[in-house]
């Protein structure tokens, strides 16, 4: 199918072809996610002592916010591998990016795999759940890139008012958003964290926990689709 799309060529053939890979590229990762929340497989578990806890998950966060930043670049390298309306995309750049994405949505999976399996006690178990498809879930969004990219190549030879000089551009937005309260929530949860660490240490309170700020927040990724 790809190797078809390629050689012939037909109106939308960028969209097409983005789709077909996305599909056929993504779909595995997809399915390990939605088995991994099932519940359907596992891995050996990490046990983190309540002292490393507070770092453990200090590194998880950064992790996650370091995962958006791919996603974003390779969204915008996608809208400038289509080209501008009237002239041909780059086949080779697409197929690139494509490949480059689902290796990124990968590592997004072996993240939540990492929270998933991590062992804590039972008394901080919900600072780690609230880690839990937090990252994954805004990921999974990808998933329906490919029926948008359809339903854009539905509107080829429509009637849909766009030209050369002035195209119809449709925006397809892919937000990155944390649930409500989610950053009260953790800092409560963390400060639970801190009471404990100073009252097995002997100290006052002011380990260090306290003013701790989680960087991810929202992240608009846009698809741009431009008919002439």
């Amino acid at each position: 199918m790809v190797r078809r799309i390629i050689l012939d060529k037909p109106d939308g053939w960028e969209w097409q072809l983005t789709a077909e890979m996305m599909r056929f590229l993504n779909g595995p990762v997809f399915r390990r996610y939605r088995d991994l929340r099932e519940g359907l497989y596992t891995r050996p578990a990490e046990t983190i002592s309540d002292e490393d806890l507070l770092s453990w998950f200090q590194v998880q966060t950064n992790e996650m916010a370091n995962l958006i930043g791919p996603l974003t670049n390779l969204l915008n390298r996608l809208n400038a591998a289509w080209g501008v309306p009237g002239q041909s995309g780059d086949a080779n750049e697409i197929i690139h990016i494509c490949k480059l994405l689902k290796e990124a949505l990968e590592r997004v999976v072996e993240q939540e795999e990492r929270i998933e399996f991590a062992h804590v006690d039972e008394k901080f178990e919900r600072l780690v759940t609230l880690l839990q498809d937090a990252l994954g879930s805004q990921a999974q969004k990808f998933e329906e890139i490919p029926l948008k990219l359809d339903q854009a190549i539905a509107l080829i030879g429509e009637d849909h008012e766009g030209t050369i000089e002035q195209p119809k551009i449709i925006h397809h937005s892919v937000e990155f958003s944390l649930p409500d309260n989610w950053n009260r929530d953790v800092e409560r949860e963390l400060k639970r964290l801190e009471r404990h660490l100073t009252r097995n240490a002997g100290r006052q309170a002011g380990s260090g926990c306290t003013g701790f700020t989680i960087i991810i927040v929202i992240v608009l990724l846009l698809l741009i689709f431009s008919f002439s």
